[in-house]
């Protein structure tokens, strides 16, 4: 591949990324980092909702139905969240495999 074939597919993968990921920097890294950071984020508030739904639980026997619904509510509101930041990560390195490969 020449050096011109190079920055022709790097300026294509740039472009690609710019569409996809419109509100991100084109450095890989910090698209991995912030999409990490918002995994831990998400992780650190299910843990915190989780702790403080059941203590409610514990203390307030007669609400233990609706605090159930909301923490299940919840849990698949994360996992939406959680699967949608593994599959901005999957796209990405699709597209740099493809541009690369």
């Amino acid at each position: 591949m020449s050096a011109f074939d190079y920055e022709k597919a790097k300026r294509r993968q740039n472009h690609l990324m710019q569409q996809t990921f419109p509100f991100h920097t084109q450095n890989h890294p910090i698209i991995h980092s912030y999409t990490y950071i918002h995994i831990y984020i998400y992780t650190y508030i299910h843990i915190y909702i989780y702790t403080y739904i059941h203590i409610h639980i514990h203390m307030y026997p007669s609400t233990r139905r609706l605090s159930h619904l909301l923490f299940s509510l919840f849990c698949s509101f994360f996992s939406l969240i959680l699967l949608y930041s593994l599959f901005r990560v999957f796209v990405l390195l699709w597209m740099t495999a493809k541009v690369e490969g």
